[in-house]
């Protein structure tokens, strides 16, 4: 997926898919009824953009204003997201 332009810090939504799985024993036919929904797949986060790299985009919850002397500051609850998995990038206001 092509992703434009986006400035650190800024509010994005990101619409991805994560893989999905159960556990226990369960008949073939009942699992088969949930393969395939693409609904159960689809997930979407709201953050603050860090980072895009080669094989992902770094968001996180929040971040602080102060920067420290080295140009560093604090961020929270980061989630990174491999590039394979986005579906959409919306920019929020």
């Amino acid at each position: 997926m092509k992703i434009e332009k986006i400035k650190p810090y800024q509010k994005i939504e990101v619409e991805w898919f994560d893989s999905l799985g159960s556990s226990g024993w369960l008949s073939l036919k009942s699992a088969e009824t949930e393969m395939g929904d693409i609904e159960r797949l689809t997930n979407y986060s709201v953050g603050y953009f860090i980072k895009k790299t080669p094989f992902s985009i770094v968001i996180c919850q929040s971040y602080q204003k102060k920067i420290f002397e080295e140009g560093d500051r604090n961020i929270d609850n980061r989630l990174e997201i491999p590039l394979g998995a986005i579906r959409k990038i919306k920019k929020l206001a």
